[in-house]
């Protein structure tokens, strides 16, 4: 089997991928016991799941923009970086204020889904 150079970065972003897609879903998975660990209440805890969605909504254009101007690559890197950065800072804040901050930046910070034409092209590499 003959294997790209490439392959290698291929996997470690579908790796990335996959866990991106996990990490949406903990938030709520998590709530009954958030609620009780950090005293929020249903309505704070509403605001953080909702969080994520207003700012994931409002810049999937902008950034599929971004992509087609200045690469994929670039987009997608920026990104991880931002979520890797945030889902870390999630699980050591404890403040509403803060996971609410947070819960915003994750949102635009998953740019995959906006970054994804260009990739399909292979722009990426």
């Amino acid at each position: 089997m003959v294997r790209s150079p490439h392959s290698l970065f291929v996997y470690l972003l579908a790796a990335v991928l996959f866990i991106n897609y996990i990490d949406r879903g903990v938030m709520p998975t998590a709530g009954p016991m958030m609620l009780a660990d950090l005293h929020f209440s249903n309505s704070q805890f509403g605001l953080l799941i909702s969080a994520f969605s207003w700012t994931y909504v409002l810049f999937q254009i902008p950034f599929g923009w971004l992509a087609e101007r200045y690469g994929a690559h670039r987009i997608l890197a920026a990104g991880l970086i931002i979520w890797a950065t945030a889902t870390l800072l999630i699980g050591l804040s404890s403040a509403f204020t803060a996971l609410f901050a947070l819960r915003l930046l994750l949102g635009p910070s998953v740019i995959q889904e906006g970054a994804r034409p260009a990739f399909d092209r292979g722009q990426v590499l």
